[in-house]
């Protein structure tokens, strides 16, 4: 006798968001301390790498304008 398995599972559908414009960020790179760690600052500060707008976090209300979009999305990550 064979023996059969049949396996179904739900999946959401996964997207991946890339966002590149840093433009009306709450956050600024004269005050790094708001969004880096005294950890982060001081290892930048010891190889003389400067805090630029590349470092910036997404922007909270771009984060809650997509969140709207979906309210059982989940984030999973946020670089």
């Amino acid at each position: 006798m064979g023996l059969f398995v049949s396996l179904h599972a739900q999946t959401p559908n996964c997207y991946r968001i890339y966002l590149s414009d840093k433009n009306n960020n709450p956050y600024s790179i004269n005050n790094p301390s708001e969004f880096l760690t005294q950890r982060a600052i001081d290892k930048r500060s010891r190889f003389n790498i400067p805090v630029t707008e590349q470092d910036l976090p997404v922007n909270p209300q771009y984060k809650q304008q997509i969140m709207a979009l979906d309210m059982q999305m989940q984030v999973l990550a946020v670089f």
